[in-house]
């Protein structure tokens, strides 16, 4: 992750605002993006 690069290592927030998304859509995107950003 480039935060991680940069020397960043505490919580990161996300927020969503997508009111034509239901919850459960709205969580699986979340989990989608973060899987897409996260390095193992």
């Amino acid at each position: 992750m480039v935060v991680r690069m940069m020397g960043y290592n505490d919580w990161v927030s996300l927020e969503m605002e997508d009111f034509t998304m239901s919850t459960e859509a709205g969580i699986q995107s979340s989990i989608n993006a973060l899987k897409q950003t996260i390095s193992r």
